[in-house]
């Protein structure tokens, strides 16, 4: 306001900044000071201007534009944080997979130990629904990890994972939307190999 305004000389620069997530336009007016009277960087009546005084009759406005621009998405959790594993032993509840389902909820499946491979359906708020599913319990109690499970087109999963006996090979199980056992524990990769076959990785078609 020209009651309040502030003295800037040659040395000083204006600087715009906006609060988060502002656009738009961004203006202010300014005079002309012959610095005959007041002092840079003080504030000065300059209510009265033209004529004689040190402020010229014409003020200017000096506008700058802020396009908005599309900011990276934050993701907010929606509710508390959900134990994906029902494991309460010292051995088990690691090497987990996770995979949505076409209902919004999602399917864990986890290490429970060294043999054994379970699995659990959850709804979108993280809450279990039904029990806990035995995927694989190896019967030499040879150890079964690296998980990985995938959906099918009608809503079935595949779950698949290392398993270590004479070698690491990969193996797969093909489980109904239900729980139940589609097709049971059958090996990926057609032989034995001097090189280890592991890690197996799962993507529907």
């Amino acid at each position: 306001a020209d009651n309040h305004a502030l003295l800037l000389d040659s040395y000083h620069k204006v600087r715009f900044v906006p609060n988060d997530d502002y656009n738009g336009d961004a203006t202010f007016d300014f005079r002309a000071w012959d610095r005959t009277s007041g002092t840079a960087g003080q504030y000065e009546d300059a209510s009265s201007h033209g004529g004689t005084t040190a402020f010229s009759a014409d003020a200017i406005s000096a506008t700058i534009s802020l396009t908005a621009i599309n900011d990276a998405p934050v993701l907010m959790p929606s509710g508390a944080t959900v134990s994906a594993s029902t494991e309460t032993t010292s051995g088990g509840g690691f090497y987990g997979d996770l995979v949505a389902l076409p209902d919004g909820g999602f399917l864990n499946v986890w290490n429970s130990s060294g043999p054994t491979i379970e699995m659990q359906r959850y709804d979108s708020n993280g809450i279990a629904q039904g029990s806990v599913v035995t995927v694989y319990d190896d019967p030499n109690n040879n150890t079964s990890y690296n998980e990985s499970v995938a959906v099918l087109n009608d809503g079935s999963v595949v779950v698949s994972w290392t398993h270590f006996g004479d070698s690491a090979d990969a193996w797969a199980q093909v489980h109904n939307p239900d729980g139940s056992v589609r097709q049971a524990a059958f090996q990926l990769n057609s032989q034995h190999t001097f090189l280890s076959q592991w890690n197996p990785s799962l993507s529907a078609l």
